[in-house]
């Protein structure tokens, strides 16, 4: 391998890694402290308001960025006539969806909706300056300022959603929070990758990177509709209360995935690039990737699955109680989830997008039928839906993604293997002490008790069984 490569490969998740870990402890504190002064109407606006919205930002993004770092060479004139394509495709978007913000709030008959997605609509013309910027960063692996930049806008707009909610903005506070970050974001990646071009809107030299990000935002697209599709097909059928409960569930479940996974991404595609002709070392990152992933990720949402059902009431607030059954439900397959998004980056930086599209529409397809299978059971049919279809998706998909790689399904298995084996086993000595001491305990003191028992049940199977892969976590982090 090569050490200086890989040095700077730790180096750079390690500054993404830190800031996003600050971040994320007040960014998670926040989130609870908010849920618990805002209503489900509220948060249920917000979500139907997120799936034409993280729609658009997705094609807004139009894959260019991530063209731009895997793109062998790259010149000013190309980057000029980059920023040139994205001011276009934006300002198309922004017009297009100030237009649909209409027939949206007629179809999920919720009138606060509609001013809501109008100002959501603005935040388009700010991602070319977000955009390319970050992508430049990102293709040297130039990740310190960045990140110290990211912690300070998750840091000040979670103190935004905070102060608003508590002073009864409810929606309001989350659209604020979200629009002062790309605002931030858009003037620090600027001003830190002194992003000084004069757009071009001469688009002959850049074919090349509209096809490869065609592809990609094609799958981004489908990717954003799978990530929605259960409240998209639930909106009309359910109330907006309803589906603000299962969007927490959801949402919680996932919090941790959903901040990890950039991180990781962030990182990692820039790496698979920069070694797509090296067959052997794509394959031990990938595999190490998967490795590490899962001794971090299934203790996490096991042990969430294990305490979630008592003590989610008891962070959220008692209005917030119907959350508990589904969260706990949840927890269960994300760590499949978690699994599959390892894939794209590697696949992605060998130049096979096709890979990721297919995977997606399979997901797609697979969760629309179980939401219209079970949404006659409400919010447990859309909890029922993710139980059933996400491990068929992960059969399916990581096989055709193992094969884009040349790694045997049987092998990525025995790497996710270390982490299920010792979290399945954790999770259930500390249901067992839950059970146990119900009644002779409160909550808290359960809670606490298990978090405990949990990390020492972990580690010491992992030492016993495990030791090796306990080794190289412990080798990664100290040499980061």
């Amino acid at each position: 391998m090569d050490k200086t490569f890989t040095q700077k490969a730790k180096t750079a998740l390690f500054w993404t890694a830190t800031a996003r870990f600050g971040a994320q402890l007040f960014s998670w504190a926040s989130t609870f402290l908010v849920i618990r002064y805002i209503n489900s109407t509220a948060y249920g606006i917000i979500s139907l308001a997120e799936i034409s919205f993280s729609l658009f930002v997705l094609i807004s993004s139009n894959g260019l960025a991530e063209s731009l770092i895997q793109a062998k060479e790259l010149s000013k004139n190309q980057i000029r006539n980059l920023l040139g394509f994205y001011i276009l495709i934006c300002a198309i978007l922004f017009m297009v969806h100030i237009s649909i913000a209409r027939p949206l709030t007629e179809y999920f008959s919720e009138p606060a909706l509609f001013e809501v997605l109008i100002a959501l609509s603005f935040t388009f013309l700010l991602i070319p300056w977000i955009a390319l910027p970050s992508a430049l960063l990102s293709r040297e692996m130039d990740f310190k300022k960045k990140s110290i930049a990211d912690l300070i806008a998750s840091i000040l707009s979670a103190a935004i959603a905070l102060t608003m909610a508590i002073n009864n903005f409810q929606h309001w506070a989350l659209v604020t929070s979200m629009i002062f970050m790309f605002v931030y974001q858009a003037v620090s990646y600027c001003v830190i990758a002194k992003f000084i071009v004069v757009p071009s809107f001469q688009f002959t030299n850049i074919k090349h990177f509209i096809a490869f990000g065609s592809i990609i935002t094609l799958t981004s697209i489908i990717w954003s509709l799978y990530t929605k599709v259960d409240l998209l097909i639930a909106g009309r059928f359910l109330t907006t209360e309803q589906i603000g409960i299962f969007a927490v569930a959801a949402s919680l479940a996932m919090l941790p995935m959903t901040k990890l996974i950039p991180i990781i991404g962030q990182v990692a595609f820039p790496l698979y690039s920069k070694k797509q002709q090296n067959q052997h070392e794509i394959k031990y990152y990938f595999l190490k990737s998967q490795r590490l992933g899962g001794i971090i990720s299934f203790p996490i949402f096991f042990g969430m699955a294990a305490t979630g059902y008592y003590t989610l009431p008891l962070i959220l607030g008692d209005k917030w109680s119907d959350t508990a059954l589904p969260f706990t439900l949840l927890c269960l397959v994300v760590p499949l989830r978690f699994s599959m998004n390892l894939f794209s980056p590697a696949t992605k930086g060998i130049g096979k997008p096709k890979v990721n599209l297919l995977n997606t529409i399979i997901m797609i397809t697979s969760l629309s039928i179980g939401v219209i299978v079970f949404i006659d059971y409400g919010i447990l049919g859309l909890v029922l839906a993710w139980l059933v279809v996400t491990p068929i998706q992960f059969i399916f998909c990581t096989n055709i993604s193992c094969k884009a790689l040349n790694i045997s399904f049987k092998e990525f298995l025995q790497n996710l293997l270390p982490g299920f084996l010792a979290s399945t086993i954790m999770a259930i000595l500390v249901l067992l002490f839950y059970f146990k001491t119900y009644g002779w305990l409160s909550d808290f003191q359960i809670f606490m008790a298990a978090i405990i028992i949990g990390a020492i049940t972990y580690l010491t199977l992992l030492s016993l069984f495990f030791k090796e892969t306990l080794k190289e976590l412990t080798s990664f982090i100290r040499t980061s």
